[in-house]
Order: C-alpha cells, then sequence, then structure tokens
C-alpha cells in the first residue's frame, strides 16, 4: 500500500502492519481544528451543469478548506436523469451548515433532484439553514417554484419573474414579467464591481474592485422578493447596471447568490476563480451563511477599482499530474483527488490476501467524507494472480466485496513493463524512504 498526501503522511511507507492505524492517527490529526471553535460544515451538491462542475467543486472545496474554518463534504448526484442510483441519493441537509448548489440543468431539463430532496432542502432552509447559489446554479430548476423563492433572481425567461435593474444612484428598478428581456450576458470582462449595501460578507470592502473574466448578467428575473442586493456592476452593451450578488430570507434561511465564479468547460483554474475578491467573498459569505457573521480578515491582496487582483495557480504535484484509464477505461486525472489522503494499493483477485478488500471497503466508508479515497490498481505481477479483464476484475471485486472505491484499469506495478505512475511512486530518488519494488499484492 502506498499513501500520498500534499499535507500530511509525507513520509508513511508501506507496512502491511499497522499501516492503517498509524494512517487514521495521522489522518485524524491532520483534520483536527481548533478546539475552541466548532468547523463550519459544509456540503457541495454537484454531478451536472453545463459549465466544468467537477472542477468548479474541487476548486470550491480547496478555497474554503485552505482557510482552516470548514470541513467540506461532496456528494454527487447520478449521472443522467434515468440511472436507477437516483432512488438511493439522498443528501441529509440537516447534517450541515451550509449547502452550496453546484448544478444546473439549463441544458437538460430531464435532470432534476427528486422531488424528496426539494422538499428536504425546503424544510432545511425554512428551519434555518444556509444557502450558497453558485454561480450558474441560479440558471437551474426552472419548474421548481420554492427554489425561484430562495434565489430570488435567476436565469430566467422574459415572461418568468421580476427584473431588477440598479440606477446610477443606486435606486432599484423592477422591470415586470413580460417586459424588458430575458436573462443574458454579454462577453467576460475585467469588470469594477461597486457595493450598493454593507453587509457582514462586504464590511470593510472598498466601494469598488475590479474582478477578471466576469459575466453581468442582464435582466436577472425570478419573484424578486426579500432579498437585499449587495453589489452591481455596468454592462456596455445595454449601458446599464445590474446586480452581481445578494442575499435572500427565506424562511428562517439565509441565502446567498451570485454571479461570480464561473468556470467554463476547457479552462484550468481561469482568472475569475483566482480572483482574491472572488475567494475572499466565497469564504465570508460562507461563513455568514453558518453563523450570521464574519471574522475572516480582508487579505492585503484584495483589489481595488483600478486593479484585479489574481493569485497564482496552485503547484500540481508529480502524482496529481498523472491520468489513468479507471476500471471503465475512462480517463481519469488523478489531480482530481488533489487535497485529499490517498491511499494506492496493488489489488488481485486471486490472491491469499484478496479478503483484504473487505476492511479496505469499511475504511473507505468510514472516512471517505473526510477527505479520505482509496485507489485500487489491479496488477498480475505475481503469480499471475490477477488474470482477468477489467470487466471480470470490476463484477469480482464488486459483487463479492460490494467495493465502490475507485478502481483503475489492469497495469504492472514491477518490471520491465512497470506503470510510469509506480516507477514514480517506487522511486527513492522521487520518493525517499517511501520508495523501493513492490513486493507483493495489497503492499
Amino acid at each position: 500500500m502506498l499513501c500520498h498526501s500534499d499535507q500530511v503522511l509525507k513520509t508513511i511507507c508501506r507496512a502491511r502492519v499497522g499501516f492503517i492505524i498509524f494512517l487514521l492517527i495521522i489522518f485524524g490529526t491532520a483534520a483536527a481544528k481548533d478546539a475552541n471553535m466548532e468547523p463550519i460544515k459544509v456540503l457541495i451538491i454537484d454531478g451536472f451543469s453545463n459549465h466544468d462542475w467537477k472542477q468548479t467543486t474541487k476548486v470550491v472545496k480547496q478555497i474554503l478548506e485552505d482557510a482552516s474554518m470548514f470541513e467540506v463534504e461532496v456528494s454527487t448526484t447520478p449521472a443522467v436523469a434515468d440511472a436507477p442510483e437516483w432512488k438511493k441519493w439522498r443528501p441529509d441537509f440537516s447534517r450541515y451548515d451550509v449547502v452550496i448548489q453546484n448544478t444546473n440543468n439549463i441544458g437538460n431539463k430531464k435532470l432534476r433532484w427528486p422531488r424528496e430532496v426539494e422538499t428536504a432542502l425546503e424544510k432545511y432552509l425554512k428551519n434555518g439553514g444556509g444557502l450558497y447559489i453558485l454561480h450558474s446554479a441560479n440558471n437551474a430548476f426552472d419548474h421548481w417554484k420554492e427554489y425561484d423563492k430562495m434565489i430570488a433572481l435567476g436565469w430566467r425567461g422574459k415572461n418568468n419573474g421580476t427584473a431588477i435593474e440598479i440606477t446610477k444612484d443606486e435606486k432599484i428598478v423592477r422591470i415586470p414579467a413580460g417586459q424588458g428581456k430575458g436573462t443574458s450576458h454579454g462577453a467576460r470582462l475585467d469588470t469594477v464591481i461597486i457595493t450598493m449595501n454593507q453587509h457582514p460578507i462586504n464590511a470593510g470592502f472598498p466601494k469598488s474592485w475590479k474582478t477578471p473574466s466576469l459575466e453581468v448578467y442582464t435582466h436577472p428575473r425570478g419573484p424578486a422578493e426579500n432579498l437585499t442586493v449587495l453589489s452591481y456592476a455596468y454592462d456596455k452593451p445595454t449601458e446599464k447596471y445590474w446586480p452581481i450578488d445578494w442575499v435572500i430570507q427565506y424562511g428562517k434561511g439565509r441565502v446567498y447568490n451570485s454571479t461570480l465564479g464561473h468556470l467554463w468547460q476547457g479552462e484550468t483554474e481561469p482568472a475569475s476563480m483566482r480572483c482574491a475578491g472572488f475567494q475572499t467573498t466565497l469564504v465570508r459569505a460562507t461563513e455568514w451563511l453558518a453563523r450570521e457573521k464574519v471574522t475572516t480578515n480582508i487579505p492585503a491582496d484584495f483589489p481595488t477599482s483600478g486593479r484585479t487582483s489574481v493569485r497564482d495557480k496552485r503547484k500540481v504535484s508529480k502524482f496529481h499530474s498523472f491520468t489513468m484509464n479507471d476500471i471503465d477505461g475512462k480517463a481519469v486525472s488523478l489531480s482530481d483527488y488533489q487535497g485529499k489522503v490517498i491511499l494506492v494499493v496493488n489489488v488481485a483477485s486471486k490472491c491469499g490476501f484478496t479478503k483484504q478488500y473487505a476492511p479496505l471497503q469499511r475504511l473507505y466508508e468510514k472516512y471517505k467524507d473526510r477527505g479520505f479515497v482509496i485507489l485500487g490498481f489491479p496488477a498480475n505481477n505475481f503469480l499471475w494472480q490477477e488474470p482477468g479483464t477489467d470487466t471480470e476484475i470490476k463484477n469480482f471485486c464488486t459483487t463479492k466485496y460490494n467495493v465502490t472505491f475507485p478502481m483503475f484499469s489492469k497495469i504492472s506495478v514491477k518490471g520491465k513493463k512497470i506503470d510510469p505512475l509506480y516507477q514514480y511512486l517506487t522511486s527513492p530518488e522521487e520518493n525517499g524512504e517511501c520508495g523501493g519494488a513492490i513486493k507483493w499484492n495489497f503492499n
């Protein structure tokens, strides 16, 4: 077994006896927070969008975790509308202080949350929960009337609700349904955001600050009730000002809705996500949603009205730079697991240690929501104890051991045909005392 993490377990090496105990001690230590304040528990819901929802989730999760006050979990919906997994997808919102909504069905209206989940979110908010509507999530679910009330304004057609415009003297103009246009946006541009109403989220922000590559939503529409506009920006094509972010009271709950945080398909950590203004707003808004107050300081690199402030891209370790085929033949970038504690295991179906699938699965089930993942790599290097095809291996480990942790296509973990990933993992030059040849299955 090999373990990899950028944050912890830098020097843990392979050992059958005592490895898992040591792993959990260190993992528990890494997850520990300030004993004087309970961490804010956040759930990100993702699974479908016309934007890059996978990368968006990864970036947002990392930003929040870097703030050292959040515990972030992710619940991913089934990928298609008729998937049988929808019957089991029932996130328990009550376990979390804040839910971040990162799904968007504007490109496929058949993709919807089950009605039971919709009503669960309604109840959660009415009882005092917090909801963050992340960028294109306000494009979603135009069939769901309570969702429209939650978000107040979103991407809606001309006849679907009231649009909000802001005048130069910061008055709100309400444009009735049927008048004006449906929601749209022009080109993404470096844009000056202007603070309209002081709020714990933006307290201490400059009156105006510039953010890169922003989409200004024109004619955002909806019930437009129980909302406070926090900021607005100018749109050159319409020659008008439109809201950028706003907060909504829904029952006893709080909602934050914003067009910040755009990440399109094919982009990698674009400037819009690395903007110090967006990242600060994300952290402060999430804290406010949970606690109704904000303790997060405004950083020295916060943008001004005259300049943007874009932070450097995160450095990717060599481990995370690899792309491997999963058990179904789909290419998976190991950067998808960045920020997690990763246990890498070479597995086999006909070995005396094959029964270790069971405790590995139990370990994964227990800690997967705390940032832990197991990656299984079938290998036929030891007495030909993994002779099957990828399909046969998948059927074996799922039917006999109910394995749900990520499994990958069969590779070689030693010898002349060693896979480059294992060549890196076992190299003493690359990994010091954690290097060394794999000696057997489940090693």
